[in-house]
């Protein structure tokens, strides 16, 4: 399964460390995009909810 996240606030490659590191550790698979703005994740059974909070967490927002 894969979903794309709309991400508003990761500027850097720093950005980009945290939020692959914290999706990584929930067992995902992380692709992102600063350019778009746009983290993709793959993974079985992927709850937006689970995602949303993960990145929300690190002070970026989710639309």
């Amino acid at each position: 399964m894969e979903k794309i996240f709309t991400v508003e606030g990761m500027h850097c490659s720093h950005c980009s460390s945290r939020v692959i590191k914290a999706l990584e550790e929930m067992g995902l698979g992380v692709e992102v995009s600063l350019e778009k703005g746009e983290v993709r994740v793959t993974g079985e059974n992927i709850k937006d909810s689970d995602v949303k909070n993960a990145i929300e967490d690190l002070g970026f927002i989710v639309k």
